[in-house]
């Protein structure tokens, strides 16, 4: 495994930390890096570190407080996860930061290609459930303030018991957005998976049927076919749902390998994130989700 310079620019980053679920971001994203050539970059953030967040520190120096010593550590045992999952051709950086983890990652997160971040399992309790909520919040910070996507990884994906390979990567497509970003992404994800795509729109009722203008079916099947034509091969399916967005797409991860949704771009209030069908579904799905920042359109159809 290489060793860089903590170079961010079109580099994955992941949040690092002594949990369980972190190792479960390390992995994915170093899967994820090593299929995009892309360096991985191992953060951990700590605001009791001293220094500022300009002062972020190349581990390649002597670590003598006890803090910073089990930073190392952490990092250390990251980077063995990420070995384990792409090989010792991977370039690697570590990096401790003094700062509050979501300040830290929302900053690198401006010239990232992708920030990942693991979380525990919905519904834990007692200490763990402390650990979900402060992850959770970590996660929900750096997406809605991020220029580049996010990765939520939940625990135990990797030790899930059962082999996603073959399942089909899901995106979630809203009308009211550019949904070009999103696309690209999802695209992206399944051609390297080699597996299909399953592109859903959900509709909380069914009176879109009686609404003037083309079908949603046929919006899907056109906002599509630009992507279609540069993967051809890749099988894909749409899909509209009767259900409310945030319900419908936590149930296709039930039979889906990552899920790609989009969230209002930086710029627009955070609080449109907080009751947002990505926010949701960060929370909610069983795969790895990928928040993509998307743009409001002025004319919905």
């Amino acid at each position: 495994m290489t060793h860089g310079n903590a170079a961010r620019s079109n580099a994955t980053v992941v949040g690092v930390d002594d949990s369980p679920a972190s190792l479960g971001a390390v992995r994915w994203a170093a899967a994820d890096s090593a299929s995009h050539t892309a360096t991985l970059v191992l953060v951990h953030a700590d605001p009791g570190i001293e220094g500022s967040f300009s002062d972020a520190i190349n581990l390649r120096g002597g670590m003598v407080s006890s803090a910073r010593a089990r930073a190392r550590s952490t990092l250390d045992r990251s980077c063995i996860a990420a070995e384990s999952v792409a090989g010792e051709s991977l370039s690697v950086d570590k990096v401790l930061a003094a700062g509050r983890p979501a300040d830290v990652l929302t900053e690198y997160a401006q010239d990232a290609r992708m920030v990942v971040v693991g979380s525990k399992a919905v519904g834990s309790r007692g200490a763990g459930g402390l650990a979900r909520g402060v992850l959770g919040s970590v996660c929900d910070h750096v997406a809605a303030h991020a220029q580049c996507p996010v990765v939520r990884v939940p625990e135990g994906y990797w030790q899930s018991g059962h082999d996603p390979s073959s399942l089909p990567v899901v995106v979630g497509l809203d009308i009211s957005v550019n949904n070009d970003a999103i696309l690209t992404v999802a695209f992206d994800q399944a051609a390297r998976r080699g597996v299909g795509l399953r592109v859903v729109h959900a509709r909380a009722n069914a009176e879109y049927r009686l609404d003037p203008g083309p079908p949603v079916e046929s919006w899907l099947t056109d906002i599509t076919a630009p992507w279609a034509a540069r993967y051809p091969g890749i099988p894909i399916t749409t899909a509209v749902v009767t259900d409310k967005a945030p319900h419908a797409i936590v149930e296709e991860s039930g039979h889906a390998q990552v899920i790609v949704v989009g969230a209002p771009s930086r710029g627009t209030f955070s609080a449109v994130f907080a009751g947002s069908t990505s926010r949701a579904v960060l929370h909610h799905s069983s795969v790895p989700t990928i928040v993509v920042p998307v743009a409001a359109l002025h004319h919905a159809h």
